[in-house]
């Protein structure tokens, strides 16, 4: 059985059977069950579909190339449902299965306009290495005939389809039944072995013993263990930046109360494309007490991160003197 489910508009608030309208309007057509699913949600709907309306819809290039980094984007972050979108959408506009095979196999000789071909291959560049951009690549970007006006656009085109694929991998996974997507559940982290450990370490575990008074301790004092700057910064509840390092190394030691833990711990993983969540893990958080209305939520927050960590890099690498 699937975790979420897709409601009946008479099942749905009035807003949400508005944006429903506006959904049609803006796109031609119904909206599918991976957009439908957030109808319990309006406010979280109405800001994707602002976000097309705004970032992929009114971007100025044309649809063919639009479509074309669609499909190709989706091909690098393994989103079937946008893959399979923009392809359907190219095969109307007459390209065959063996062109569209070829287009992700050598993205650089795109059958396109030369300025299409570069959208394309820049939008690309955006979407999946945003981190990397430098202030030469504005310049070639320039240089290539695109005005500033133009390449910010890019950078929203690429931010909306980096959000709108997180959406869509998340509704899918919790859409899909679990039978079909059984995996066996395997530990990320592993507690250091006490004999294992540096000196450094040993007295943090020691200093937390005593202040549980309990030789017993939680096993994520021991997977941390390997890193005595961690262990220390949580045994002594300090924040240095050797903590922040530490924790984007190992989250799952994150001095939060357990219910924000497993609120994190699910937001990254739906975030990061990677880690994908699967049914199991909707089940997992609704046991864990969470509602299908917070699931919607912080499927919500992972994409607009995804947008907005596709947006800072790049804004910040235009913006930097060369």
């Amino acid at each position: 059985m699937a975790f979420f489910d897709v409601p009946k508009d008479e099942d749905l608030p009035p807003e949400a059977l508005r944006m429903f309208e506006d959904y049609r309007h803006v796109r031609g057509g119904d909206a599918g069950r991976i957009w439908r699913v957030f109808g319990r949600s309006p406010r979280i709907f109405e800001a994707r579909l602002r976000a097309y309306e705004n970032l992929s819809d009114q971007c100025p290039f044309s649809w063919e190339a639009r479509s074309v980094a669609v499909m190709l984007i989706a091909h690098a972050k393994r989103c079937q449902a946008c893959f399979v979108g923009a392809r359907q959408e190219l095969d109307k506009l007459g390209f065959d299965e063996e062109q569209l095979d070829t287009m992700c196999a050598h993205p650089e000789t795109l059958p396109l306009k030369e300025g299409d071909r570069l959208f394309v291959r820049y939008a690309l560049k955006i979407a999946t290495g945003s981190a990397d951009l430098t202030p030469k690549d504005f310049r070639e970007m320039e240089a290539s005939g695109f005005s500033k006006d133009e390449i910010q656009a890019m950078i929203g085109f690429a931010a909306y389809w980096t959000m709108n694929m997180v959406f869509n991998q998340a509704a899918l996974a919790a859409l899909t039944d679990d039978q079909f997507r059984r995996r066996q559940a395997l530990p990320f982290f592993e507690p250091v072995p006490e004999e294992q450990l540096p000196p450094e370490s040993l007295r943090h575990i020691d200093m937390a013993r005593k202040r549980a008074n309990s030789r017993d301790l939680s096993p994520f004092y021991f997977a941390c263990a390997a890193h005595p700057k961690l262990l220390q910064a949580y045994t002594e509840v300090g924040y240095d930046e050797a903590a922040f390092d530490g924790y984007c190394q190992a989250p799952a030691t994150l001095p939060l109360p357990e219910r924000d833990l497993r609120m994190v711990d699910f937001t990254v993983r739906v975030a990061c494309e990677r880690k994908s969540a699967t049914p199991a893990d909707f089940r997992e958080m609704e046991k864990a007490g969470f509602s299908k209305e917070e699931l919607l939520e912080m499927i919500g927050i992972a994409s607009f991160w995804n947008l907005a960590t596709t947006f800072g890099p790049a804004m910040d690498a235009g913006l930097r003197e060369e």
